[in-house]
């Protein structure tokens, strides 16, 4: 889409995603947007997750990002091959990357503090958690961080259920 016609959010997110900090994991192999060629507001982005049996390599995720960045992403695992959302057996588990991962609470949104849906309704995280709760200077980074480390976390087992 021509530049001209984007509106804020959808501008400050390319420049984001163009920007160093993604580039940088994205040449470390942290993460990759699986296609330059994307509908606003829901790039799908790809997250490197650490070897176990039976998993992926990656987790890809939906994000909705309309509002950016004043309104935090909300994000879901997404099968890229059926362009569906992500078959809840085949969510990410293990110690705490069960607990933000979590399709019993929300098959549409990640359980952490910077997410747009998660956020609602826990105020106590606005100060447990003031670190990781979306707010002025984050990015779409920051979202990205915090799903690399639980999926690289000595706890994370894989998938919840092998085919």
């Amino acid at each position: 889409m021509d530049v001209e016609f984007q509106e804020p959010d959808e501008r400050t997110f390319r420049r984001h995603l163009a920007g160093a900090r993604f580039r940088a994991g994205a040449d470390r192999g942290d993460w990759r947007l699986v296609s330059e060629e994307w509908a606003w507001p829901h790039p799908i982005i790809a997250v490197s997750a650490a070897p176990r049996a039976g998993a992926p390599s990656e987790v890809a995720l939906r994000f909705t990002v309309d509002g950016y960045p004043t309104a935090a992403p909300t994000a879901a695992p997404w099968d890229t091959q059926a362009n569906a959302p992500l078959a809840n057996h085949l969510w990410p588990t293990g110690g705490r990357t069960s607990l933000a991962f979590n399709p019993g609470w929300n098959a549409s949104a990640i359980y952490i503090p910077c997410d747009r849906v998660a956020i609602s309704g826990h105020d106590p995280w606005l100060q447990l958690h003031r670190a990781y709760v979306w707010g002025p200077g984050k990015e779409i980074v920051d979202y990205l961080l915090i799903i690399h480390d639980l999926l690289h976390s000595h706890g994370y087992a894989g998938v919840r259920q092998t085919a």
